[in-house]
């Protein structure tokens, strides 16, 4: 692998289709990079996701304060997931809950797929679609809570990461396991 800029830390949507929210993603971090030449590959690999997974925890409490709250659903949904694995990429992500924990139903009694809320709250919406009581929607304005989280997470995420970075090569080369270093998110 011989560099850090394979490695992603997302916030993203849940696992289906329809929870897909793209709020961006850290990745090509140079600043990770002079720890990393000296380990083999496999080494890298493990390092790395422990990092990505405390980094990601940190843009989760970052997210966690920013989600607007009406029934703490989302907020308490919110989840850092891996991203699927290959052989050059790997990291973690922040994912939004599935529709069936926040308890929106498949489909509504017009036969239609309801908004996913995470989206709406992210992205807004653009309003005009005509109501069964004959008015127009208003459009909503996005509060974009995941994109804002890794923008304004981002120092603190790469702090955390350099850290696990520095105290797993550490432990590497000693022959010890450590301790978590981010915290419980």
């Amino acid at each position: 692998m011989g560099a850090f800029k394979n490695i992603t830390i997302k916030a993203r949507g849940g696992p289906k289709p329809d929870h897909n929210i793209s709020g961006g993603s850290l990745t090509g971090l140079a600043e990770m990079n002079a720890p990393f030449d000296a380990m083999t590959n496999a080494m890298q690999k493990k390092i790395g996701r422990k990092a990505t997974r405390e980094g990601a925890k940190a843009v989760l409490v970052r997210a966690r304060t920013l989600v607007p709250v009406k029934s703490g659903k989302l907020r308490k949904g919110l989840r850092v997931r891996s991203l699927k694995r290959s052989r050059t990429r790997f990291g973690h992500k922040v994912a939004t809950p599935t529709r069936e924990y926040l308890g929106i139903p498949a489909k509504d009694k017009h036969g239609k797929v309801p908004a996913y809320y995470p989206a709406v709250l992210e992205y807004g919406t653009k309003g005009g679609k005509r109501l069964e009581s004959g008015g127009v929607s208003r459009p909503r304005v996005a509060k974009s809570y995941l994109r804002r989280a890794l923008h304004e997470g981002r120092a603190e995420a790469v702090s955390v990461m350099q850290k696990v970075v520095a105290m797993e090569s550490i432990a590497a080369a000693s022959g010890q396991s450590t301790p978590d270093v981010g915290g419980d998110a």
